[in-house]
C-alpha cells in the first residue's frame, strides 16, 4: 500500500506550522520532497494519507519498517529510493502489532528529521532546522 504526504495536497495540518503544497510551481526543492511512500499497510493509523510531526521529535504516523527496517519513497522529481531506518526507536515504534500513531518523543532522532524535510518541507518549522 502507497501513501501520499498530506503535504501534497491530502491534508492540511496548519496546527504543526507546516505548509500543504497544491501546485507543483511551489515546490522549491523537489529532489528532495516525497509525494509517496510505500506504507505497508498500516491501516487505521495512516487514514488517506501520511505525515510527520514538523514541531517535535514525535511520529505522527507508524514509520514502515516491514521491508529490512525501512521503505520506498518516490520523490516529486519522478526517482524514488529506499531507505533504512537508523534509529532503533524508529523501528521500534514502527514495529508495534497491532500499528498505533503518534509516538512518544524521540529526541534526536534523525529518521524523524529526515521524513519531515521530505514530507514537509524547506516550509516546515522543524526544530533543527532553526
Amino acid at each position: 500500500m502507497y501513501n501520499i504526504m498530506d503535504s501534497m495536497n491530502c491534508k492540511n495540518w496548519d496546527s504543526m506550522g507546516a505548509t500543504m503544497k497544491k501546485r507543483l510551481s511551489k515546490i522549491k526543492n523537489p529532489t528532495y520532497r516525497a509525494v509517496f511512500l510505500e506504507d505497508g499497510g498500516t491501516r487505521r493509523s495512516a487514514l488517506g494519507g501520511w505525515t510527520v510531526y514538523t514541531n517535535e521529535y514525535k511520529w505522527w504516523d507508524p514509520p514502515p519498517v516491514r521491508h529490512s527496517d525501512g521503505t520506498t519513497w518516490s520523490f516529486v522529481d519522478g526517482h524514488a529510493v529506499y531507505r533504512k531506518w537508523t534509529d532503533q526507536r524508529t523501528i521500534v515504534f514502527g514495529s508495534k502489532d497491532p500499528p498505533t500513531a503518534f509516538s512518544e518523543v524521540q529526541t534526536g532522532n534523525e529518521d524523524i528529521a529526515w521524513a519531515a524535510y521530505a514530507c514537509w518541507g524547506e516550509d516546515s518549522r522543524l526544530p533543527w532546522q532553526q
